[in-house]
C-alpha cells in the first residue's frame, strides 16, 4: 500500500514566536535585561547569573542582533560589553541610544580598556554606568539592581 508523499514546507519546520508566551515569561520575572556580549562563555555566564538573580534575559552576540531584539521587546536595561575601545568608530552605541524606543532605557557599558576619555565619551553618548573589566558578576548584578531601584531582598527565588 502506497502512502501519499507528504510535502514539507520550510515554514513547517521553523519555530514560531509566541508573543503571549513571551509576555507571560517576562511578567513572571522582575525586569528584563538585554546582554550584548560577543564572547560566548562570558555571555552565557552573565546570562545565567542574571537569570539566577531573577531577571528575564535576552542575550545577543553582536550589536546588530541586539538592536534587532529591541524591536521585539523593549528591555528594562541593556548590558553591553564593549570590544572596540573607540565608541565613535563603531557608531553603534550612539545610534542605539538615539532610538526613540531606547531613550529611557539605562545602559551599562563594560569595557576592558577603560580610560577617562572613554568613560567621558560614553557619558556624552548617554551611557548610564561605565564598568571596567574584570569585574565580579555579583558587582554587575548589584549595579543593575541599584540602577533599576531593586532592593536585594526583593529577589524572587
Amino acid at each position: 500500500m502506497n502512502e501519499p508523499k507528504r510535502t514539507y514546507r520550510l515554514q513547517d519546520s521553523m519555530p514560531t514566536f509566541d508573543q503571549q508566551a513571551a509576555d507571560e515569561e517576562i511578567q513572571a520575572h522582575r525586569k528584563s535585561i538585554l546582554v550584548v556580549e560577543d564572547e560566548e562563555d562570558l555571555n552565557y555566564a552573565l546570562s545565567c547569573q542574571l537569570r539566577q538573580a531573577g531577571f528575564f534575559v535576552v542575550s545577543s552576540f553582536d550589536a546588530l542582533s541586539g538592536l534587532q531584539q529591541t524591536g521585539y521587546h523593549r528591555p528594562d536595561l541593556v548590558l553591553i560589553d564593549l570590544v572596540r575601545p573607540n565608541l565613535a568608530d563603531s557608531g553603534f552605541l550612539g545610534g542605539f541610544l538615539d532610538l526613540e524606543r531606547m531613550k529611557s532605557v539605562p545602559v551599562i557599558l563594560l569595557a576592558t580598556d577603560a580610560s577617562p576619555a572613554l568613560e567621558q565619551e560614553a557619558s556624552l553618548l548617554g551611557v548610564t554606568e561605565f564598568l571596567s573589566k574584570p569585574i565580579a558578576h555579583s558587582e554587575v548584578i548589584a549595579r543593575i539592581e541599584h540602577i533599576l531601584g531593586i532592593k536585594p531582598d526583593d529577589t524572587p527565588n
